[in-house]
């Protein structure tokens, strides 16, 4: 084949979406850009999977999805009770919680895991000690400072 003349560049990864809260109608528009594979950082668990799956069998057309689950929040919720974005959301009110929550991530083929705003600095810690490297932690922080989390070795800060 002659490329002469043309630009050749491979897919694109776009690092930061929330796929299920946009429409699966504009997934293939990802493709259309050049994105071929994203990575969701805070979706409904179960939506999520389900969309991955849909993704990955061809039922739906889009990027390949990577995924961290839901926005792991500390006890007090970052949005309204009454948003929608609530789905989103899963909580880890103690430290003595974060087995549970985050095997459960992992357990059901999560890629990551995301920190959320209202997530205690101890709380935070631990959940990045508790996947020890199994997948990337990555995190939205509010009520923990980059630093705390940058000693315990987080992946990635989203929203800098």
């Amino acid at each position: 084949m002659n490329l002469a003349g043309r630009c050749v560049l491979p897919g694109l990864i776009d690092t930061h979406v929330h796929s299920t809260v946009v429409d699966r109608e504009s997934l293939p528009e990802f493709l259309a850009a050049g994105v071929t594979s994203a990575g969701d950082v805070g979706a409904n668990l179960d939506k999520v999977l389900a969309l991955r799956s849909d993704l990955t069998s061809g039922a739906q057309l889009g990027p390949r999805l990577y995924v961290c689950g839901p926005l792991l929040d500390g006890a007090r919720p970052s949005f309204s009770p009454r948003s929608p974005l609530c789905e989103i959301l899963d909580f880890v009110p103690t430290v003595e919680d974060v087995p549970d929550k985050v095997q459960s991530i992992l357990d059901t083929g999560g890629d990551g895991v995301k920190l959320y705003f209202t997530l205690p600095p101890e709380t935070a810690k631990a959940i990045i000690q508790y996947v020890e490297g199994r997948v990337p932690v990555t995190g939205h922080l509010g009520y923990t400072h980059s630093m705390d989390v940058i000693e315990a070795s987080i992946d990635g800060l989203e929203h800098i």
